[in-house]
């Protein structure tokens, strides 16, 4: 029998053109100054989604000040300097603008902002960010424009701890956003490989909520319907970058996964994922996710074969008479659907990880993230995690 918690607190505004709804939404909390937060790469000025940003906010009355120093991954220095600032400068409200890493960036920034300390004093023992706080988190929004990590819908952050080699999972109730403002339209200036990398990322929550030990009856629906729209539309998206409908659809697919993530945690696939583009930062992390993959999935199949038949089916592959049956029908698929998005056997990074020792990769994943460790159906001890390095690595 099915024993769970559902709690989705966060308001989402959904669709194309609706980054406008910023200027009139009833749901924007009560301010007067902002702080946006991006990534330091510039894009977001470049694409005039900053400006488009900050003149919908000054239309409404506030003010808004950026942090623009976020970097791929967000480092625990980089958050304790931009919540110095938002204490100092009075802020009311954070936004969050960009990818997972300036929205997961937010979340903490709003967190610390109302809480003494550093970064660091929140961290456990075991590498993982949940000490309780009396006091809740500053308001934030959040304005992705990728489709994939879901960030928007979680009160889940990954950050860096700075001088170390490992990062953190941080999560707080009060870091759900209030607000996500969802708008495809966004996504349209992608790049193909970006595209291609973010929805795997989406692919890959989804299917870590769908074989989760945490897994629940609103996650299962909601991860069913982000892989079946990712094994549809992403090859369509990154063939043909201005087909709105199918940016839409993995938009709306990136935002369930991230919902998925709040309720039914995932697998260890993220936690060695983390660990491999901490040590190679030319690695993003959906490069990461998609080259172990393969590997990962065949030693979880070995134990654990249960629900590969429903995720295969999801993809259409059940359907196929090329495709085996169980876990060799989603390997299958999974190998065409990686294809199929040009991403290959080195998911479209040029860096080469043949010089990364895949022992020490699997210390650092071992001893951070737990949680998703925790909720694997198959204890993952050293060893399998090296084999699995070891595989993608050198395959």
């Amino acid at each position: 029998m099915p024993n769970f918690d559902l709690f989705m607190p966060t308001r989402i505004v959904f669709g194309p053109g609706r980054l406008d709804a910023l200027e009139t939404t009833a749901h924007l909390p009560e301010a007067a100054r902002a702080m946006i937060v991006v990534g330091a790469g510039g894009s977001m000025l470049r694409q005039g989604y900053l400006g488009r940003v900050q003149g919908l906010l000054a239309a409404r009355g506030v003010r808004s000040l950026v942090y623009d120093r976020v970097g791929a991954m967000p480092a625990t220095a980089q958050i304790d300097e931009a919540a110095g600032l938002a204490q100092t400068k009075a802020v009311d409200v954070i936004l969050g603008l960009g990818g997972g890493s300036s929205i997961d960036a937010a979340k903490a920034i709003a967190f610390l902002a109302r809480n003494p300390g550093r970064c660091e004093d929140y961290i456990n023992d075991d590498g993982s960010g949940e000490k309780t706080s009396a006091q809740s988190s500053l308001p934030m929004v959040a304005i992705p424009t990728t489709a994939g990590i879901g960030a928007e819908t979680n009160p889940i952050c990954v950050i860096t701890r700075s001088g170390h080699a490992g990062s953190f999972d941080w999560r707080h109730p009060s870091m759900f956003p209030r607000l996500a403002l969802v708008d495809s339209d966004l996504t349209l200036t992608l790049p193909a490989d970006r595209t291609a990398l973010a929805g795997m990322v989406a692919f890959f929550h989804a299917v870590g909520a769908l074989l989760s030990t945490a897994r629940q009856p609103t996650a299962d629906l909601l991860a069913l319907e982000a892989v079946q729209i990712v094994a549809g539309y992403l090859p369509r998206a990154v063939a043909d970058g201005g087909d709105r409908e199918a940016r839409c659809l993995l938009m709306w697919a990136g935002t369930a996964a991230g919902i998925c993530a709040s309720l039914a945690s995932g697998l260890s696939l993220n936690t060695l994922a983390l660990a491999l583009s901490n040590r190679a930062p030319e690695w993003p992390y959906g490069a990461a996710l998609t080259m172990l993959a393969p590997a990962y999935f065949d030693w979880l199949a070995q134990a654990s074969p249960e629900r590969f038949d429903l995720i295969a089916a999801a993809m259409g592959a059940a359907a196929d008479a090329e495709h085996a049956a169980g876990a060799g029908s989603f390997h299958d698929a999974l190998i065409d659907l990686i294809r199929a998005v040009g991403l290959g056997p080195r998911a479209a990074s040029a860096g080469d990880p043949g010089d990364f020792q895949a022992a020490a990769i699997a210390r650092t994943a071992l001893r951070s993230v737990g949680r998703r460790i925790d909720t694997t159906p198959v204890p993952m001890h050293a060893a399998d995690a090296e084999t699995i390095l070891t595989g993608a690595l050198g395959d």
